[in-house]
């Protein structure tokens, strides 16, 4: 079918034709007749006479009913000779159109292919020249795959962050700290060939000083084989040989029953998602650092610059577990600045669940997208268990006070520079 539609030049749809061929052979078998297939070369034929589609078809089904009729003597009447010079004739056309004409459209390897299909059929047999055709093809092929570079991106905390919004002073110490977690996300087949370069990947950044953690996300990998997973577990081992912690996320669950789970510290390596990685990564990457509370950056600053204001401009809002606090397309001008308890952000999907989109931790500004753009909230946010929010109207507080009002446009300006910051160092990050 590749074939036909290379030689014909235009495009076939194989699940169509395919679905004809096959209820015409499951029809054809019930009857006692041989199974039908694609012919490049009749069809070629055929196309060459101009025969229009029910003249060929026609055809067929008329020599078929006449020897079924007729018996087999009947084609002892037959011209043989023109038959043969026919197909000696196309034959030939074919020799000259892949060996002379197509092969200016084709690279040196492709042409030796080529050829050797041409040597083996004349010297073994037209199946076996099909068999060697296919089986170099595919040697060449994984050849290739091979040298692809599974590694689709290569970051560091200080950019590649989890979906949890914090505070200012955490933000800005994982940006300090990040570098000591490595980030590498997978694409494509994991097999031998793509599992080694992994691995010399792995071994440069294991070479890097100060190296905590590296994590190895899967999320886009199509399938893993077994010589790819025991790459993975001597990654994992090579690790805890430097000192060096291994979190490998989205492991298909095809090949998840094969990883050594009964091992603690590689049972331990193994995330759910590349989000979990990166947040478990943030924690232990805190856990390191000052204490922080919420009272530090963008919410200590507000509160002292909100202090006194009159009622309406800010005021503290408590939410129950669950309860909504922004809902998504609705239009507002209110921005949320969190202070106890967790929110999550989540975008709403036809017949599906929904798609968790951010967390938030006390300190963290929610909102500011909406109020800035002029644009209806992109976003429902609800609270995960008991929570309390700063409610802030930013146009309240223009009238009532512009100066302070133009502070909280600097402080938020900051807040929105430092994310732009980390962005912008994730792209410059992963497209090295």
């Amino acid at each position: 079918m590749s074939g036909l539609e290379v030689s014909l030049k235009r495009p076939t749809d194989f699940d169509a034709d395919l679905r004809a061929i096959g209820t015409a052979n499951m029809v054809s078998g019930a009857a006692g007749c041989m199974p039908g297939f694609p012919m490049v070369g009749e069809t070629l034929l055929a196309r060459r006479f101009a025969l229009r589609r029910w003249v060929a078809t026609g055809a067929i089904a008329g020599a078929g009913v006449a020897g079924a009729v007729l018996g087999t003597e009947a084609l002892a009447l037959l011209p043989r000779g023109v038959f043969a010079v026919v197909i000696g004739y196309l034959g030939l056309d074919l020799l000259a159109t892949w060996l002379r004409d197509e092969r200016r459209a084709m690279a040196a390897r492709d042409t030796a292919i080529v050829w050797l299909i041409l040597a083996v059929a004349a010297m073994a047999g037209f199946l076996e020249a099909v068999a060697a055709g296919f089986i170099l093809a595919a040697l060449l092929f994984v050849q290739a795959y091979a040298t692809l570079d599974p590694v689709r991106a290569r970051s560091s905390l200080a950019a590649r962050r989890s979906r949890v919004e914090r505070p200012v002073a955490a933000t800005l110490h994982l940006t300090e700290t990040g570098e000591a977690v490595a980030v590498i996300e997978l694409t494509g087949y994991l097999f031998f060939g793509s599992a080694h370069r992994l691995g010399e990947c792995v071994r440069a950044e294991l070479a890097r000083p100060g190296l905590r953690e590296i994590i190895v996300d899967l999320s886009r990998v199509q399938g893993v084989d077994s010589s790819a997973l025991k790459a993975l577990m001597r990654i994992a081992a090579a690790c805890d040989d430097a000192g060096v912690a291994f979190a490998l996320s989205a492991l298909p669950a095809e090949v998840r029953p094969l990883w050594p789970s009964a091992d603690p510290d590689m049972s331990g390596a193994l995330q759910e998602t590349l989000d979990d990685a990166l947040f478990s990564a943030e924690e232990r990457l805190l856990a390191r650092g000052p204490e922080t509370t919420h009272k530090e950056g963008l919410l200590a600053d507000l509160e002292g610059l909100l202090a006194e204001m009159p009622e309406g401009v800010a005021e503290i809002v408590t939410l129950a577990d669950g309860e909504e606090l922004i809902a998504e397309g609705s239009v507002g001008t209110m921005l949320y600045v969190l202070r106890v308890g967790c929110l999550r952000a989540e975008i709403g999907r036809d017949g599906e669940a929904p798609f968790v989109v951010a967390r938030y931790r006390p300190g963290a500004l929610v909102g500011e997208i909406a109020v800035y753009g002029s644009l209806p909230r992109t976003a429902s946010v609800f609270a995960d268990g008991a929570a309390e929010v700063l409610r802030v109207d930013p146009e309240r507080l223009q009238a009532a006070h512009p100066l302070r009002a133009a502070e909280l446009h600097r402080m938020i300006a900051a807040y929105l520079a430092h994310r732009l910051a980390r962005t912008t160092k994730l792209l410059q990050q992963i497209s090295a």
